[in-house]
């Protein structure tokens, strides 16, 4: 059973079609990266995926079930989102924060579970904190804090590493790779090409709202396929026993 698939989805807006006919699938337990240029439809197709945009036409699975059998609650038990740039000024602190992870959930108000997650994203030095006083690479790794606590096996995230300096990047990397690690299907918007070879499983390449080439990372990453996505002239090479892009 996949985390989700799609059979001839398409959306976007009463002006333009954004996505196509996609055939997606996202792989349970696994990290998978959307890729493209901008305007593909990234963004856009994370949204349809969670329900918040509708979709003209195609259907989604989750877990094996259709997408439309699922109420919100259900549906946020089964799949967290983390958007894309948050607004996190709001004066809460990181615990209150991350707890409204918790409002699917029969036990809203279990604080075990926010400790934990701010254990697991590695930031339980922070909960006494007010968002608003928080670094970048910290509000994202709250924002992630808060999808751990909802308890849904499939987390959706919205270019979790972007503006973020190299440090704060790694550590949500691997944060993500500990996740599906502890079994959680992970599928994030990426724009490093290295990064995505080296730490995603899968990936799914978009251009022009389509799917170019979906599957295993190394095998969908190749320089015939970027140069065609991204119209770039690049080569891969091996550096210190990891694929890079050189351009």
């Amino acid at each position: 059973m996949n985390a989700i698939e799609t059979r001839a989805l398409s959306a976007g807006y009463k002006d333009r079609l954004v996505l196509k006919d996609i055939d997606i699938v996202i792989r349970k337990g696994k990290l998978t990266a959307i890729a493209g240029p901008n305007g593909s439809g990234k963004s856009t197709l994370l949204r349809t995926l969670i329900r918040e945009k509708a979709r003209n036409s195609g259907e989604i699975s989750v877990l094996g079930k259709d997408i439309d059998s699922f109420s919100p609650r259900s549906l946020a038990q089964m799949i967290a989102f983390t958007p894309q740039a948050e607004q996190l000024d709001v004066d809460f602190t990181v615990e209150e924060f991350v707890a409204l992870g918790r409002y699917p959930s029969s036990d809203v108000d279990n604080l075990d579970k926010v400790m934990e997650a701010l254990s697991i994203a590695g930031i339980k030095e922070l909960g006494a904190r007010r968002i608003s006083s928080l670094s970048g690479g910290e509000k994202q790794l709250s924002s992630i804090a808060r999808a751990i606590c909802q308890e849904s096996e499939i987390l959706l995230l919205d270019e979790p590493v972007s503006s973020l300096d190299p440090k704060h990047q790694k550590r949500i990397l691997e944060l993500l790779s500990d996740l599906v690690s502890r079994g959680k299907s992970v599928a994030a918007v990426l724009h490093s090409l290295d990064t995505i070879l080296s730490y995603a499983d899968d990936c799914i390449l978009l251009k022009d709202g389509r799917v170019f080439s979906q599957g295993d990372a190394a095998e969908v990453l190749t320089e015939e396929n970027l140069k065609s996505v991204f119209e770039i002239e690049c080569t891969i090479a091996a550096v210190k026993g990891r694929k890079v892009v050189l351009f």
